[in-house]
C-alpha cells in the first residue's frame, strides 16, 4: 500500500520534471540533457522518504488470534491438562481446594492439603505434564477435622 503511495508520488513529481524541462525547452529552443537529468533527479529527491518508510504491521484477520490470546488460550490449556493429571492420580482424587494457575509454562498450585505428602505428590504429578516447566508450589497443609 505504502508503496503504491510513493510509486505515484514520483510519478507526479516526474511528470512535473519533465513538464518543466518542455517549458525550459519552449523558452530556450535547447533541451539539454541537463534538465532532463534535473528533472529526474528532484523527482528522486521528493519521492525518496516516502520509499524510506517501513512497511505496516500485519494485524490479525477475521478469525486468527493475536499473540496475547494465544498465550492465554495456552496457559488456559495447560491449567486444564494439569488439573486433569491431579483428578486422574488415585491418591489426588479429593484435592476439591486446589487451584491451579499457569502463565507461560510456569505452573502454580494453591490451596489446602492434609499431609506434606500429598503436597509432594501434587507437584510431582503437575511436573511430569507435558508443557510444564517448572511448578511453584504454593500448598498449605491443613490438618483434616475429625
Amino acid at each position: 500500500m505504502l508503496f503504491g503511495i510513493a510509486l505515484v508520488i514520483f510519478l507526479v513529481i516526474l511528470v512535473f520534471g519533465v513538464i518543466l524541462g518542455v517549458l525550459v525547452f519552449q523558452s530556450t529552443g535547447v533541451m539539454t540533457m541537463k534538465a532532463i537529468l534535473a528533472a529526474a533527479l528532484a523527482s528522486l529527491f521528493f519521492a525518496a522518504p516516502a520509499f524510506s518508510q517501513q512497511p505496516e504491521t500485519k494485524q490479525p484477520g477475521p478469525g486468527e488470534a493475536t499473540p496475547e490470546t494465544k498465550q492465554k488460550m495456552s496457559n488456559a490449556g495447560l491449567t486444564g491438562k494439569v488439573k486433569s493429571a491431579l483428578a486422574a492420580d488415585v491418591g489426588l482424587k479429593t484435592l476439591a481446594g486446589v487451584d491451579v494457575d499457569s502463565a507461560n509454562g510456569v505452573v502454580t498450585l494453591k490451596g489446602h492439603v492434609d499431609s506434606n505428602d500429598t503436597k509432594k505428590r501434587a507437584e510431582a504429578v503437575a511436573k511430569k505434564v507435558e508443557g510444564v516447566k517448572s511448578v511453584k508450589n504454593q500448598l498449605s497443609i491443613r490438618k483434616p477435622k475429625s
